[in-house]
């Protein structure tokens, strides 16, 4: 009788510890039956049934803040600029972020082959420009370099 009761004992413990769930300021949990999204827990203390529920995602309200890796950009005056950046955001609503987005910060930052294959179309660009404003300035020169004939009779 005694293994019995020790055994209820340690489950009605597990029992009280998982199903009481403190969720910090600033953070929002999802809760799931069996893995799908029925609810969020707003900061405070609550109470679940801790064998059919479980938390889902913990996702931070708080802005954050990310980095932007260095770019380079033209002007419209032709020139290299470098650009360097800090993103701010703020998670609004935790299912949509938890539920519709796989990986938050690195839907939010570009990919580096993006970045590389604008890098190459933006220098394509440039060297397509130079190419016209050297023919054009060739063009000019030619122009300016030969002469006009004027036939003179007297």
């Amino acid at each position: 009788m005694g293994v019995i009761a020790i055994i209820f004992v340690v489950f009605v413990l597990v029992t009280l510890w998982r199903g009481v769930v403190t969720v910090p300021q600033g953070c929002e949990y999802t809760i799931e039956p069996f893995g799908k999204y029925v609810t969020t827990f707003q900061p405070g203390l609550h109470f679940m049934i801790p064998y059919m529920y479980g938390v889902g995602r913990k996702l931070s309200m708080m802005e954050q803040v990310l980095d932007v890796p260095n770019q380079e950009v033209i002007t419209k005056d032709n020139a290299m600029v470098g650009v360097d950046g800090v993103v701010f955001f703020q998670v609004l609503d935790a299912p949509k972020a938890a539920y519709e987005v796989q990986n938050l910060e690195k839907d939010i930052r570009p990919p580096p082959t993006l970045v590389e294959s604008t890098a190459r179309q933006m220098k394509a660009e440039r060297d397509k420009r130079a190419a016209i404003l050297k023919a054009e300035g060739e063009r000019r020169r030619r122009s300016v370099a030969i002469p006009t004939r004027t036939s003179s009779r007297t």
